[in-house]
């Protein structure tokens, strides 16, 4: 949970991150655990697409990014990130048209923007929802923790710090890009 904190001699907000034992990100109690077998799922605003991930599905990495990428993409001053396997996320476009087969569907419905190479992100056509995000030069997909409360989101570090507008109060390391073994420079701030 981000509990909010202004300096209104400065005007800076910072966030201090928090989680309980047994909480989610939003505070409210999470009875089931990650060992548990299924997946936690996530349809759009529309109920075009459903997004699922593996409960058994272990976080390859994660973080608070402050790229501005990220921002831009999520209109956000921060944002909560969790990168996967690549076969640990995936989607199903909730229409049938008989007329329309999968490939087309999907064309109709999934979106994809990319800013570079690196990264490609993907959104409902129709609501304009944010989904997931997929890396394919290290195999990996991305999605936001928001999107499935049940997840427990423990971030480990804050990744391109010195991109941040907003500075934020807590004990994880700050790398000025992102962690050497995600093709980062793994220097800290």
């Amino acid at each position: 949970m981000a509990n909010e904190e202004k300096d209104y001699s400065t005007g800076v907000t910072s966030l201090r991150w928090s989680n309980a034992p047994g909480d989610d990100q939003h505070g409210k109690k999470n009875t089931k655990t990650d060992s548990q077998g299924g997946e936690y799922s996530f349809t759009c605003l529309c109920k075009s697409i459903t997004v699922t991930l593996s409960k058994s599905a272990t976080p390859a990495l994660q973080v608070i990014c402050h790229c501005h990428d990220c921002r831009a993409w999520n209109s956000s001053t921060v944002v909560p990130y969790v990168l996967f396997g690549f076969n640990d996320i995936h989607y199903k476009i909730n229409h049938q048209d008989e007329k329309l087969d999968a490939k087309a569907l999907e064309d109709k419905y999934l979106g994809q923007f990319s800013i570079s190479d690196r990264v490609h992100r993907y959104f409902c056509k129709t609501c304009h929802i944010a989904l997931f995000n997929s890396v394919p030069t290290m195999q990996l997909r991305g999605t936001y923790p928001a999107l499935f409360p049940e997840f427990k989101f423990k971030p480990t570090c804050h990744t391109f710090y010195k991109e941040r507008v907003m500075s934020v109060n807590d004990s994880l390391p700050k790398y000025e890009d992102t962690l050497a073994q995600f093709g980062g420079s793994g220097k800290c701030i």
